[in-house]
């Protein structure tokens, strides 16, 4: 049975991007019943951002720099759609094996939002999300109304060094392990009969036609190919705005960034004990995401971030330095005594990492810039072109559903079904 919204007209409908995103765009379209192809420029899918990142399933909690809590919102909103969407992944025991332990806000000493204010915000983005759950029915990861408490003095000094971190909160927000989810996703993209997947295609130029689109690819050995589609949605990152121009949308009249990122993927029995799952906040920090299967993500932003572009596509990054891996460490260790004294070897904690686009002219130091939001994010349509900003993972599933509804409505309205 298809789900609500079907296409009937089954159009063929183009996506670029084979990451998280486009990839479930392509789902959400083939079970309504298009017919969709799916351009992935690497060899395989789901290889790069969607794979190397925390695979924190967002409340909110992250954004205390927006008073307003804007941002807060959005992020649960997309929240309570990942839930419904990894179930259709992953059983109940998978999904649990794959979750993180719950998330402690640790806030630094120094940090641009006071305990105070931290704490406030917490608990209003936990109010706002809530309500949501609650008028519609819904769940986070299969949990009930997620809750935010501060921890004591005792709990705070047994895993944290109090001369770094002022206070700290425990909430039930979590990681999906983006290992176990980019698998699953792949395989059923994979099955899928109306999906046809072209990977080392890269789009080139999406062009406006009479009533059609077309897009252009070129393959690593040059030649080149175009396809015709009646709807094209990019969500192919950092190639996004590069292919929006070609397509002809206007500029956005604001200026964005593009930060590569770089994190260690490590394992529990790399290191003498373990850490605690933990957000430093606010400011150029990082985190330590733990996850029961034994995986550790380790950031730590100064260290981490070693790309920085203003240009419609970013630069390629050609080498990582590895000393970042010691930096990164030592620098966490700060502020968790269970990494101090921690080497760690390139074989067991590989840097892997990906592009971070968001608003804003100034880096996350600028206590006024844009990154420390992320609300001007989502899915932009003009006529049969839509362009999708996805802003954090979390957001994937609700944005492609928005978007498959959107392609719905024309094939309805151009193909109404007769009375």
């Amino acid at each position: 049975m298809r789900p609500a919204g079907a296409i009937a007209a089954r159009p063929r409908v183009a996506v670029i991007g084979g990451g998280i995103q486009g990839c479930c765009a392509a789902l959400e379209l083939a079970e309504r019943g298009a017919e969709v192809v799916l351009f992935e420029r690497d060899a395989a899918l789901l290889g790069r951002a969607s794979l190397w990142n925390e695979g924190k399933i967002h409340l909110g909690y992250t954004y205390a720099k927006d008073r307003v809590d804007r941002t807060a919102l959005t992020m649960a909103r997309g929240a309570l759609e990942f839930g419904p969407f990894v179930r259709r992944l992953l059983s109940s025991q998978e999904l649990e094996r794959a979750l993180s332990t719950p998330f402690t806000y640790a806030v630094a000493r120094g940090s641009m939002v006071d305990p105070l204010r931290v704490g406030a915000h917490l608990s209003s983005a936990t109010q706002q999300a809530t309500a949501l759950m609650a008028a519609n029915g819904a769940d986070y990861l299969g949990r009930d109304a997620p809750a935010v408490r501060a921890l004591s003095t005792k709990e705070l000094e047994a895993a944290y060094d109090t001369s770094a971190v002022a206070a700290a909160y425990a909430t039930d927000e979590r990681a999906l392990d983006t290992s176990v989810l980019c698998v699953s996703l792949a395989g059923a993209v994979e099955a899928s009969g109306r999906i046809e997947v072209r990977c080392e295609h890269e789009v080139a130029s999406i062009d406006s036609g009479a009533d059609r689109l077309h897009v252009s690819t070129v393959r690593p050995d040059g030649s080149a190919a175009r396809e015709t589609a009646g709807h094209v949605v990019n969500a192919s990152w950092d190639s996004l705005l590069f292919l929006d121009r070609t397509a002809g949308v206007p500029a956005p009249g604001r200026q964005h960034l593009w930060r590569h990122k770089v994190a260690i993927f490590t394992t529990a029995s790399a290191l003498a004990a373990t850490p605690p799952c933990a957000t430093l906040v606010v400011g150029e920090l990082g985190d330590c995401v733990v996850f029961p299967n034994g995986r550790i993500y380790l950031s730590w932003y100064p260290a981490g971030r070693i790309g920085w572009s203003q240009e419609l596509r970013p630069p390629a990054v050609r080498t990582i330095d590895p000393s970042i891996r010691t930096a990164i460490v030592r620098a966490l260790g700060g502020f968790l005594p269970a990494l101090r004294g921690v080497e760690l070897l390139p074989e067991a904690a590989p840097l892997e990492g990906g592009e971070i686009f968001s608003w804003g002219s100034t880096d996350i130091r600028d206590p006024a810039s844009e990154v420390h939001e992320r609300q001007a994010i989502g899915v932009r349509s003009y006529g049969r072109y839509h362009s999708i900003d996805t802003g954090k993972l979390t957001m994937a599933p609700r944005f492609a559903r928005l978007v498959a509804e959107r392609i719905a409505a024309d094939a309805r309205a151009r193909h109404p079904v007769p009375a």
